[in-house]
């Protein structure tokens, strides 16, 4: 519609408001009810940050999870960008990223460890041909080695995974890839028909004593038992126009009302 032609634009309130929300997902109640609670919300503004830990006073404690240390991670909601950026505060058990469901994430290097149900899947070392990595479930470790062209398949019907109830039967996998030289882990499987199958409980990965950039939607795994969630609510303003070109059918539909004043 020609700028000329408008008579006028009345801005409406925003259908919500711009925040960037931490939802507390508590998980587990089998292993401890007295933490199992709804979803709790915490606000984050442009340039604060929060950190949650078992020693917190406020609603980002949180107590009742043996693997929470006093003070866990931190997350920071840049006040420029708006973006949020994730830190582990050095702690034992580590802080984990959940891959999004039967998606892949590249660039795996050595150190990094990969939760997949109750197996820790560490990267030791590679060569020309094989890569190593270390595997623990409960009180058992094994070193295991493959080849780099071979796929490292996780899950109840391959090596890693057996006699695990939490893992999928085909839970993830990881590859290598010989022209870029990288390591890809992948959530998930592919059924026949081509559709994408994603794990049941997630595949993690660990951050370790790092600061990462993280994205609304993201899953985070603390301590044993406890989940955070991290959520944006976008505004949107919604604006009302009338126009001669309008009102003679000569405009463009957007979706919005016509307003025609009597003259």
């Amino acid at each position: 519609v020609p700028y000329a032609s408008i008579k006028k634009i009345i801005p409406q309130p925003p259908i919500s408001t711009f925040e960037g929300q931490v939802y507390m997902i508590y998980n587990d109640p089998e292993v401890n009810p007295k933490i199992l609670k709804e979803k709790e919300k915490v606000k984050l503004e442009p340039g604060e940050e929060i950190v949650f830990g078992r020693d917190i006073k406020g609603e980002s404690q949180i107590t009742g999870d043996p693997g929470v240390n006093p003070l866990h991670c931190c997350i920071l909601r840049d006040k420029l960008s708006e973006r949020y950026w994730l830190t582990d505060l050095g702690t034992p058990h580590g802080t984990f990223i959940r891959i999004p469901m039967g998606k892949s994430y590249s660039g795996l290097k050595r150190g990094d460890e990969i939760l997949a149900g109750r197996h820790f899947i560490r990267f030791l070392s590679e060569d020309d041909e094989n890569s190593t990595w270390e595997i623990k479930y409960g009180e058992d470790k094994i070193i295991m080695e493959f080849p780099k062209n071979k796929t490292i398949n996780l899950g109840r019907a391959h090596e890693i995974g057996k006699g695990d109830g939490t893992i999928s039967t085909h839970h993830g996998q990881i590859s290598y890839n010989m022209e870029t030289r990288t390591y890809t882990l992948t959530d998930g499987c592919i059924n026949s028909d081509g559709s994408k199958k994603p794990s049941t409980n997630g595949t993690w990965l660990k951050i370790g004593r790092s600061t990462r950039l993280i994205e609304p939607k993201t899953e985070l795994k603390i301590g044993e038992v406890s989940y955070l969630y991290l959520a944006q609510v976008i505004s949107l303003n919604c604006l009302l126009y009338t126009s001669d070109a309008a009102d003679e059918g000569l405009g463009v539909d957007l979706g919005g009302r016509r307003i025609i004043t009597k003259k």
